[in-house]
Parts: C-alpha cells; sequence; structure tokens
C-alpha cells in the first residue's frame, strides 16, 4: 500500500488531510511539538513507494527553515519518493515580511530539487481553524479595525485543497479562491466600541521591515497586509 508522511502534522490543515488520506492509503504522522513521531524518526525511516508532504514552518528563522527543508529533501531523494511542499500565498510577496520570505526561499528549494509545492491562501473551514480562527476572534472584540481600501484578503476553502488527487498531482499549483477587502470583513465586528486605524501602524512596519526583518504579531500583520484588490486580476 502506497504511504504518505505528514510532516508538521500539528497543522489543523494537516490534520484534516490525514483523516481523508488514512481512509484508503498508510499515513505516517511527524511534528516537532510531539503530536505523532518526530522529524528525526521520518529521517531515519524508509520511504519507498512514499509520498513526503511537508507542512513544517519554523516561526521568524530562515535558516533553521532552509536547514530543516535540505535535510528533509535530501532524505527524499534517497528513496526517491514524491515530494510537497504546502506553501502560502504568501511567497508571491517575499518582501512582505519575513514569513513572505521564508516561503518564497523554500519554495526556490523545492523547485530547484525538482519537486512541487501547492500554495494555500488562508483556509477557511468550519469550525474554523489556523488563520482563519484568529481572524474571526480578531473580529469579535468590541473594536473597529480600520485598514487601507485598498488591502484584500484571500481564501482557499479547505475541501479544495482536501480534494487534491496526491497520487496523481505532478506540477505545483496555487489555490486562491474568494477574496475580499479587509475592512469588509471586519466591518461586521462586534459591539464597535474602539475605532483603531492600521494605516499608520502599518506604513510604519512596512520602514521598519525594509530595514530589518519584523517578526512576531507584527511579521503576522505585514503578511495579513500583503495583497491588493488587485492581486488575482
Amino acid at each position: 500500500m502506497h504511504a504518505f508522511h505528514l510532516l508538521g502534522s500539528g497543522s489543523p490543515i494537516a490534520k484534516s488531510l490525514s483523516k481523508k488520506l488514512s481512509l484508503n492509503s498508510d499515513v505516517f504522522l511527524y511534528s516537532s511539538s510531539g503530536h505523532g513521531g518526530r522529524i528525526n524518526d521520518f529521517l531515519s525511516k524508509a520511504l519507498e513507494n512514499s509520498t513526503v508532504i511537508y507542512f513544517c514552518n519554523i516561526q521568524d528563522d530562515l535558516d533553521a527553515n532552509i536547514k530543516l527543508l535540505n535535510r528533509v529533501i535530501g532524505h527524499c531523494k534517497n528513496f526517491n519518493c514524491k515530494f510537497i511542499y504546502i506553501s502560502s500565498i504568501n511567497a508571491e510577496t517575499p518582501n512582505a515580511s519575513l514569513y513572505s520570505r521564508i516561503k518564497y526561499e523554500c519554495e526556490k528549494i523545492v523547485h530547484n530539487n525538482g519537486y512541487i509545492y501547492i500554495r494555500l491562501a488562508i483556509v477557511v473551514s468550519e469550525p474554523p481553524i489556523s488563520s482563519y480562527r484568529a481572524l474571526k476572534n480578531l473580529r469579535r472584540l468590541p473594536i473597529k479595525f480600520v485598514f487601507d481600501e485598498g488591502q484584500y484578503i484571500h481564501f482557499t476553502d479547505i475541501n479544495q485543497f482536501l480534494s487534491i488527487d496526491f497520487h496523481e498531482i505532478t506540477s505545483s499549483t496555487n489555490l486562491y479562491g474568494s477574496s475580499m477587502s479587509l475592512n469588509d470583513f471586519f466591518k461586521d465586528s462586534k459591539r464597535q466600541a474602539i475605532k483603531i486605524n492600521m494605516q499608520k501602524c502599518i506604513f510604519f512596519l512596512k520602514i521598519l521591515n525594509s530595514r530589518f526583518p519584523v517578526k512576531s504579531i507584527f511579521g503576522r500583520l505585514l503578511t495579513l497586509t500583503a495583497f491588493n484588490r488587485d492581486f488575482l486580476k
């Protein structure tokens, strides 16, 4: 039976994929957070008749991400197995944030080694997971966030991702679906008692980021606001 090895299995998206793949295939999970096996377990495992799907992201550390990815790809090459890197729409704007740069540089490594990647936008599901859940939680706060009118967010329906035939896919792909302005997304905020204008904050963060990588929550804010309404035209 064909086997799937999911690295970064602590990701909610990886957990959803694992449930689907396990219906017809053996699925092995590896995570740095202790769920399933660990990455070192993977690096000692034979990979005949296997597909490796890579969700790992070491937050705010470009060098560590590159080092781990190269180790995993080297192991995959030893067994001539299939490798798929789960990337992000933010790889299309590498100068926007450190996260964007990490995804961009990792994609280059994947491509240069003859493997493929799948770019996802913010993954929409019910119940909400990952970034989508965080955004919906922000919308519940008694705060009205005001962004530039041209700043948009883009979405990927999780069912669009789960419908991929991971046995057959052979080329990199972008899975972008609907989009909306950030202001429209947050206009439905409940109890809008406080208005916070984000435009000046983002302008200042962009200046800082041009000099050295902005990390943590400020880096995620730059990642969120990287796209305008014309991106998908």
